[in-house]
């Protein structure tokens, strides 16, 4: 039997694990018909967070840190979150926890696309109509206070009404536009240049997360935005420091170890899945950049 590939967080997993480990009565979890709401997310999900291994997220989240930090990537990204950050993650996104502190915490909502389409009648804001995506924020005391009032008031409203309420869909309508509100006001200070660069680097990213290791030339991803090569590799360069070949490198990487780590297929069967020449080119690449060979990563994991 072939062991998971990548631990999907779907609604009904979360939903478990979140209800398991419910605090008292007046901040229990509310489940509705298709999303939840939390003020107490990290102790219902520990056990996911300590595995160290990528999770895929299956419905859009959103919400912000209470306390503490953690060190994580999300859709190849390292990112250090920390008290007091908003955070957006897209549906099928990918996210990886390194390191969290003992006292993290936060607490959010989490529903799935279709039910979002109904909630903002149709009305979705660009920043929420693509996955694999993610945007977090540090916006002032008196903002993190708006947002927080209007989740607990989703929290509460939701709770005394039940989730088929028309008003409960406006709560979350309120959420969604809000942040969207501070997206805009925290992003609308770069120059034009830089967001056009911006825009490019995170579509090349969706393109790298997309492609699951499988493309690791920089001409199909070039061929895919209607760039040229240099052109593309200049602003992947001039955004994130890092080379678009490094970027690319990295997905790949990422996805042979999920392989070799959570799944029985033989190395070989790895290799041509993801397209190699042959077996030894592919560990000879694993290689190059990890420091070890696929055999022994996969007995020493």
């Amino acid at each position: 039997m072939e062991k998971e590939q990548l631990k999907r967080i779907t609604f009904s997993r979360f939903r478990k694990m979140i209800e398991e480990k419910a605090g008292p009565s007046d901040s229990k979890p509310f489940v509705g018909s298709g999303f939840l709401v939390t003020l107490n997310a990290v102790q219902g999900i520990k056990k996911v967070f300590e595995s160290n291994i990528p999770l895929r997220f299956e419905d859009m989240r959103m919400g912000y840190i209470k306390s503490g930090e953690a060190d994580v990537i999300i859709n190849l990204i390292p990112c250090h979150i920390k008290k007091g950050m908003l955070m957006y993650i897209s549906s099928e996104s990918i996210m990886q926890i390194n390191h969290y502190s003992d006292d993290f915490d936060l607490e959010g909502f989490t529903i799935p696309n279709d039910l979002l389409n109904i909630s903002l009648h149709g009305n979705v804001p660009s920043l929420m109509t693509f996955d694999m995506y993610d945007v977090h924020l540090i916006p002032s005391e008196e903002e993190i206070t708006i947002f927080k009032n209007l989740l607990a008031m989703l929290w509460s409203v939701a709770t005394l009404l039940n989730s088929d309420q028309e008003l409960v869909g406006d709560m979350i309508s309120a959420l969604i536009h809000y942040y969207n509100y501070l997206f805009v006001k925290y992003n609308k200070s770069e120059d034009r240049t830089k967001s056009r660069e911006r825009d490019t680097f995170n579509k090349f990213i969706y393109l790298v997360n997309r492609s699951n290791g499988i493309e690791r030339q920089l001409d199909y991803y070039a061929d895919k935005m209607c760039l040229s090569q240099r052109y593309l590799g200049s602003i992947i360069r001039n955004v994130s420091g890092i080379t678009a070949k490094e970027w690319i490198d990295r997905a790949a990487i990422t996805e042979i170890k999920v392989l070799l780590k959570h799944s029985d297929k033989q190395i070989t069967q790895i290799a041509d899945q993801l397209h190699f020449p042959n077996y030894s080119f592919f560990s000879k690449f694993f290689k190059r950049l990890t420091g070890t060979t696929p055999k022994k990563y996969r007995e020493n994991n």
